[in-house]
């Protein structure tokens, strides 16, 4: 009896080392589940990183594109750029010719001139200018650096009949012109030479009246060679030599036009002891006065032809609409101080200069003309 009970405790504990064996093959199935659920997550992960490059790849495949887009409009606008460069180049070469020793036939490509086209003629050291007429002119304002013109702005007072001028002027030969509120003064019935450096009124002016004078000298009376250019005067030049003799001829023989009370039209106008043959239409032109000054010190619109003297400082003289090739106006500063207070010539619509800005008037006693030539140039000054 007690050997069987031996042998049943004997079989009790293999049945718990079965027990145990059992468990321990449940925990090696738990561990091989855990590393299974981690291969899972691991597999998982990495599609999730294999989907990421992917939509990262098709990112820069996007940005790339951009890339490409915005480098083939840039092409686009340099291409464009260099077109405009190109036509603009072409078009300034076409307008500016450069110095040349004579007036050009064609423009620097070959083709037929534009109306206001320029060149420096080298000969002649000066600016020439090709008109609406189809005909190259001196450049307005532009002149043989051996002779020049001389202004002088006054403001008269109650009866002033004295002036003394900054600059000397020649006396005698008709070298200085003189203007009262826009009208020319006669020599003798109106003024009197005192000397070259002063003038004396016949009659004292009124108060505010505006007087220009004008005068003419040649800086250089010499040849090429350094000699003395001499020359027997005639009728009524009365020089001795180049210097006083140019400036005789250019100004005096203005005067002498001016002055003349029967032209013949189609002829030669007398001038003296010699004369200067004009066509009819010459003539025509040679007959037109100034206009007489339009003072003004509100804002305006100018007309065409007009002469507009500024008496105020902050207004606006604005420039006529629709201006056709030759027209012109003048404008003046009587103020004496637009330096300080300025006014504008606004340019409505058209270029002044070449530039699509309007004028600030800002020179002293300052008078200017200006000529519409054309849609490119527009009012020259």
């Amino acid at each position: 009896t007690n050997a069987d009970v031996v042998t049943t405790a004997a079989n009790v504990v293999l049945s718990e080392a079965d027990v145990v064996l059992t468990n321990a093959d449940v925990v090696t199935a738990g561990n091989s589940v855990t590393a299974a659920a981690g291969q899972v997550t691991l597999a998982t992960n990495q599609v999730t990183l294999a989907a990421g490059q992917v939509t990262l790849a098709a990112g820069q495949v996007t940005l790339a594109t951009g890339q490409v887009t915005l480098a083939t409009e840039q092409a686009t606008l340099a291409t464009t750029a260099k077109t405009a460069a190109e036509l603009a180049l072409d078009q300034f070469t076409d307008q500016y010719l450069g110095a040349k020793a004579s007036d050009p036939s064609l423009d620097n490509d070959g083709n037929a001139l534009i109306t206001g086209a320029l060149y420096f003629n080298s000969s002649l050291n000066n600016m020439r200018i090709y008109n609406s007429l189809g005909a190259w002119t001196t450049a307005a304002g532009v002149s043989n650096p051996d002779f020049s013109i001389t202004r002088e702005n006054f403001i008269a007072t109650a009866g002033q009949t004295v002036f003394n001028l900054a600059q000397q002027y020649t006396v005698g030969i008709n070298s200085i012109m003189i203007y009262v509120n826009g009208i020319r003064m006669k020599k003798t019935a109106d003024y009197a030479e005192t000397n070259n450096t002063r003038i004396t009124f016949a009659t004292g002016l009124t108060v505010s009246d505006e007087v220009l004078f004008e005068h003419g000298v040649v800086s250089n009376g010499t040849s090429p060679a350094g000699g003395n250019v001499t020359y027997t005067p005639t009728g009524r030049i009365a020089a001795g030599n180049v210097q006083d003799a140019i400036t005789e001829v250019a100004l005096e023989s203005l005067a002498a036009v001016v002055d003349d009370t029967s032209p013949q039209l189609g002829g030669n106008l007398a001038l003296g002891s010699f004369d200067i043959p004009v066509s009819p239409t010459q003539q025509t032109a040679l007959n037109l006065k100034f206009p007489a000054p339009v003072l003004t010190g509100t804002s305006l619109t100018a007309v065409k032809g007009n002469y507009y003297i500024a008496t105020a400082g902050g207004i606006t003289i604005t420039l006529p609409s629709s201006p056709s090739a030759g027209d012109y106006l003048a404008i003046k500063d009587g103020t004496g101080a637009a330096a300080t207070t300025t006014f504008t010539v606004a340019r409505n619509g058209s270029k002044i200069a070449s530039s699509a800005t309007d004028l600030v008037f800002d020179k002293n006693f300052a008078d200017i003309v200006m000529t519409y030539v054309n849609s490119t140039i527009g009012w020259s000054v």
